[in-house]
């Protein structure tokens, strides 16, 4: 089965958060894994956080984000762009999460997220959707 992930979901696989096991599993399974180039930025400042906090440091960050664009295949935020924005006004939910919607459209495959909303606003969209809680 393939799926869409998000950043709430590829952090998990790193970060002791909770619901890592969850996602980690999915890590083991024979998936394929796909999110939007976007899934980077929010990954690297993610990262960023957690490094002021002292949870990471710079060279880990640095691993972690790299190991996450070796696990996932990647779809061009720019071209999703305008699909997300349609959906952002027509659901009235921020872009950067309806890019994942639009990814998940794109490539025909499920979102798994750990954030609640998104998976409420994909439930509205009528976007096949998976909660990691």
């Amino acid at each position: 089965m393939s799926l869409l992930v998000d950043a709430s979901v590829a952090l998990k696989w790193f970060l002791p958060e909770v619901r890592s096991a969850a996602a980690r599993a999915l890590l083991d399974r024979e998936d394929d894994l796909f999110a939007p180039d976007w899934l980077l930025i929010e990954v690297a400042n993610c990262l960023w956080k957690q490094g002021r906090r002292g949870l990471v440091d710079p060279p880990q960050s640095r691993k972690i984000l790299a190991t996450v664009q070796e696990i996932l295949h990647l779809l061009p935020s720019l071209s999703l762009a305008p699909r997300a924005l349609e959906l952002a006004q027509g659901l009235d939910h921020p872009v950067y999460d309806c890019l994942y919607l639009a990814a998940a459209e794109a490539a025909g495959v499920p979102l798994i997220t750990d954030d609640r909303r998104l998976v409420a606003v994909a439930q509205k969209h009528g976007c096949e959707v998976i909660s990691l809680g």
